[in-house]
């Protein structure tokens, strides 16, 4: 059983390495601020993404690192930084670190913005929505350039809708999640099979032993019958020499 357990969690480490993949990325510092639309980095549910500020030929001091959600909550980060990506928590958020140069001391910043890939094609192209509450659940909202009217929300996962209300789930999840049901169901059949296989075998070894007792027994018996017959005149006769001694005596 302990080797089906061990099988069991190297498979299931397996399919959520499919659905996961490791990412690192690098922001960039400038002297001048930054302004929207910020550099983004596009990510899939679960991604391993490893954040590092500043580039390698500009020192830094005084470093510090936030992760400022879209209700405007920052959070001190350290560098590197490194978080499982969910769009439900991170999906719009920026990254801003900055600090001061060591060689001329000027104040540097930079930002990245996370995103799912969905948002990929309309980041760009497409306008930021003035409107930052009218997608729920860190569904995204983009303008059509041509028309301004017209918006559009770019959920996260689990969520859809015209304004991201509904809770739903995505094929890779339900994929998952059928594929460690059929996994565990594969466990129990295994699980029960040992069982019966181990109740039967006891049973078997049980049934052997006393049909093996019962034929002790009737050897036993046709032995005895073998040794103790009774003559025509009555008297108890003998084939064991030990009982011999027991039987009572004529004469002198």
């Amino acid at each position: 059983m302990t080797v089906f357990i061990f099988k069991f969690l190297f498979i299931f480490g397996y399919f959520s390495s499919i659905y996961s993949a490791q990412i690192t990325y690098t922001i960039e510092v400038h002297a001048i601020k930054t302004d929207e639309p910020y550099k983004a980095v596009f990510l899939e549910e679960d991604d391993d993404l490893l954040v590092t500020c500043g580039q390698e030929n500009i020192k830094l001091k005084d470093l510090k690192t936030f992760n400022k959600s879209e209700d405007n909550d920052a959070t001190v980060l350290s560098n590197p930084y490194r978080l499982a990506f969910r769009s439900i928590y991170h999906n719009g958020n920026i990254i801003v670190c900055g600090g001061k140069s060591e060689t001329t001391g000027e104040e540097m910043i930079g930002v990245v913005r996370l995103l799912t890939v969905l948002n990929k094609p309309f980041y760009n192209s497409w306008l930021s929505c003035e409107d930052k509450g009218y997608c729920q659940n860190h569904g995204q909202c983009y303008r059509d350039p041509d028309n301004h009217a017209t918006k559009i929300c770019v959920c996260s996962s689990y969520f859809g809708g015209l304004q991201c209300q509904n809770m739903v789930a995505d094929a890779n999840t339900v994929t998952f999640f059928i594929v460690i049901a059929l996994m565990g169901l594969a466990l129990i059949i295994i699980g029960g099979l040992a069982v019966y296989y181990r109740h039967y075998h006891k049973q078997e070894k049980k049934l052997r032993r006393h049909l093996i007792c019962a034929q002790c027994n009737a050897k036993r018996c046709e032995l005895k019958a073998e040794d103790e017959t009774q003559t025509p005149e009555g008297n108890l006769k003998t084939n064991n020499h030990k009982e011999y001694n027991k039987l009572p005596q004529n004469g002198p």
